[in-house]
């Protein structure tokens, strides 16, 4: 099966030294923006790699920034640097024309005490202006699950911003993490929204970011639930260990061969 369909993550600062490999292997990057880098990049030679990628004939999504992003905070001023990355994040998609761009809502039950409205109010002082953002230049915010047990706090945010340009990335990891309901009730709720997976295997004890056999998550499962909701959907990889992409590229093909049937 040719990988044209597999993304696998890259932070930015490693794609300059891996563009020929990505190329030569057919795997189109998920690029890690994160914010140091976000201050840091240098747009002449980032558009440089970016073209390259795409003279190659690969597909690019980003990944946003994460850590310490709370855009549903009741603080303004650090929801205001929220928006500053992402509106950062968004002046690059103007140059390398993400087809998606993940990013994270940052709710957390713990933290927000349970209270999910404050949240969603918050929140919706933050995303329109970037889905907006997004609709201009092409692309779609896929709003990926982290520490949710359950699908409503993604849902009601989708639904009450209910823009094309912004769906679900399902992490499958993360579910497997912290999920209270199964992952049918995940796809009843968000499957048609997928626009993005991410797949990566573990015990159930930490985020070891292990390829699909290597854990306990029943992938069989997971590929006939997305398959059953959603077509278009980008397949992504975010190995943290060279032998790892190695294996998913072997073990993925026979996941992936009845979306090519």
């Amino acid at each position: 099966m040719p990988t044209t369909q597999i993304h696998v993550n890259v932070p930015y600062p490693l794609l300059k030294d891996r563009t020929g490999f990505l190329v030569e292997q057919r795997l189109n990057p998920e690029i890690y923006l994160s914010s140091d880098i976000l201050d840091t990049i240098k747009k002449e030679e980032f558009a440089g790699t970016c073209e390259l990628l795409k003279k190659g004939g690969l597909s690019i999504t980003f990944h946003a920034p994460y850590l310490d992003m709370s855009p549903g905070t009741p603080d303004l001023k650090i929801r205001a640097v929220v928006i500053e990355r992402m509106n950062q994040m968004m002046d690059l998609a103007k140059i390398a024309g993400p087809s998606a761009i993940v990013v994270h809502g940052g709710y957390d039950k713990w933290r927000f005490d349970g209270n999910m409205d404050m949240w969603l109010n918050n929140s919706l002082e933050v995303w329109p202006a970037i889905v907006g953002r997004a609709g201009k230049i092409g692309t779609r915010l896929a709003m990926e699950n982290v520490f949710d047990d359950i699908p409503e706090p993604i849902t009601r945010l989708l639904d009450a911003i209910d823009s094309p340009h912004f769906g679900h990335c399902f992490d499958v990891g993360h579910f497997r993490l912290f999920s209270k309901v199964t992952m049918e009730q995940w796809f009843i709720q968000l499957g048609k929204r997928v626009i993005e997976v991410h797949i990566h295997d573990n015990n159930g004890g930490r985020d070891e970011h292990l390829p699909p056999g290597d854990g306990d998550i029943d992938f069989t499962k997971f590929f006939e639930l997305l398959r059953n909701c959603s077509q278009d959907v980008i397949y992504t990889i975010e190995p943290h260990k060279e032998e790892h992409l190695k294996k998913n590229l072997k073990v993925l093909p026979k996941y992936l061969a009845p979306f090519n049937s």
